[in-house]
């Protein structure tokens, strides 16, 4: 067996079974579950609003410019804040399981793709004011230096936010985020051979992990059979005793069809590297264990 350490995202789309996956693992006494809690926990650094997917997406879209991608840092280092100041008990609350490591490695992750900027730019503006001082030191440069007025007395307000300069190419972004991603799996690990990542990333990801992390992570990916999935959408998960809410596919079937196939079917088949990502049917894990056990032993080694 490989001494090296491996780190196992295990995912799949809502409701597809990937915790089967998860409890399995836990049999074995190589494998640690990479939680800071007693309970579920999920790792949502990376796909939550503003951070890394969403801000890879900005900068190295083509259309990206130095006011949009300035935006996407400021919105990167929020989402950062928040996950770690705050206790979703599920996910998150990163200051209050690991200090400062969490921030720390977002820091030095942004100091790698941008430069910091001493004058704020426009996107920081909130709002604008009359001010009478401002309107005096117009008039006084209009006397002194016959400076034109514009825009008499107006002052700008902006907020606390620093302006991030961030151009990166693909390969300097890809190579930090490498050394970002990498440096949070060791931040969660313990003392294991093998480290289970709960919902690290989405399905739909699966296909960045070349570029945004190391070589000693792998995905397992938990599909279902979609048929399943309506019923349980439809009548048992929103349904006392089990839940009260609203359910989270259509109902409908041909909305439920369309909206399986836009999500999953179109982004993921035949698009994998097979030595990093396994696709593993729920079904399978009842009605063809030992098959299905072989598949993930052999995938880890």
């Amino acid at each position: 067996m490989n001494t090296s350490k491996t780190y196992v995202g295990v995912t799949g789309y809502f409701g597809t079974g990937s915790s089967a996956v998860i409890d399995l693992l836990k049999e074995y006494n190589c494998v640690e579950i990479a939680s800071p809690v007693n309970g579920d926990y999920e790792h949502m650094a990376f796909y939550s609003q503003g951070a890394l997917y969403d801000l890879a997406a900005i900068l190295l879209d083509k259309n990206s410019s130095v006011y949009c991608s300035d935006m996407a840092v400021n919105e990167f280092v929020a989402a950062a804040q928040r996950l770690s100041n705050n206790d979703f008990g599920w996910f998150g609350s990163y200051k209050k399981h690991y200090g400062d490591q969490y921030l720390n490695n977002v820091y030095e992750f942004v100091g790698k793709i941008s430069s910091r900027r001493e004058r704020q730019s426009a996107a920081h503006i909130k709002k604008t004011l009359f001010s009478p001082i401002k309107a005096l030191l117009q008039i006084a440069a209009k006397v002194v230096y016959r400076r034109p007025i514009t825009k008499f007395g107006r002052k700008f307000i902006y907020d606390n936010n620093p302006f991030y300069f961030a151009r990166p190419t693909k390969e300097e972004f890809c190579r930090a985020a490498k050394v970002y991603t990498a440096n949070y799996l060791q931040m969660c690990e313990k003392d294991k051979q093998i480290s289970v990542f709960d919902h690290l990333v989405w399905p739909q990801q699966c296909n960045s992990i070349d570029d945004f992390f190391p070589d000693s992570l792998k995905l397992i990916i938990v599909d279902r059979d979609p048929r399943d999935l309506f019923l349980l959408n439809k009548y048992y998960w929103c349904k006392p005793p089990v839940s009260t809410t609203a359910p989270y596919y259509p109902t409908d079937p041909l909305s439920f069809a369309n909206e399986w196939k836009r999500t999953l079917v179109n982004n993921l088949e035949g698009q994998t590297n097979p030595s990093r990502v396994l696709f593993l049917h729920f079904e399978d894990l009842i009605y063809d264990y030992e098959s299905a056990l072989r598949k993930i032993e052999s995938f880890l080694g």
